[in-house]
């Protein structure tokens, strides 16, 4: 999914537009809940190699915060 797919789908399901807050980092954008303004996701643009990715440039990631009792890891 793309960022701007990702956009649009939480305007719609949640009614959530995307703050940008920090002028070091223009693109992170912070995605809140509209009742209580707690974050429930991060989108961020991150070099390739941070992500231990080989190559040139940047990736779009999405982190998301869940309850630790919802997160299966395999």
């Amino acid at each position: 999914m793309q960022r701007k797919e990702v956009e649009a789908y939480v305007k719609d399901k949640y009614q959530t537009t995307p703050e940008f807050m920090w002028k070091k980092y223009p693109s992170y954008a912070v995605l809140r809940h509209q009742d209580n303004r707690k974050w429930y996701g991060l989108l961020m643009t991150v070099e390739r190699g941070q992500l231990g990715l080989e190559g040139d440039g940047s990736e779009e990631i999405m982190d998301i915060k869940l309850d630790p009792k919802e997160v299966e890891l395999r």
